[in-house]
């Protein structure tokens, strides 16, 4: 058993950190989206704006 625990603990640890990584990487591109949201509604009212 003693030598079946490190690998155990290793995999929850590769688990965690890919878990991790996605994460953050989900995270990095909501961002990302939230600000070419935003430049579409300002680029959207300086059309409006051109159009009054």
């Amino acid at each position: 058993m003693p030598q079946m625990s490190p690998m155990w603990w290793t995999s929850i640890m590769m688990m965690f950190v890919m878990m991790l990584m996605v994460f953050i990487t989900m995270i990095y591109f909501s961002k990302m989206e939230e600000s070419k949201k935003i430049k579409i509604k300002m680029i959207k009212n300086k059309s409006m704006n051109w159009k009054w």
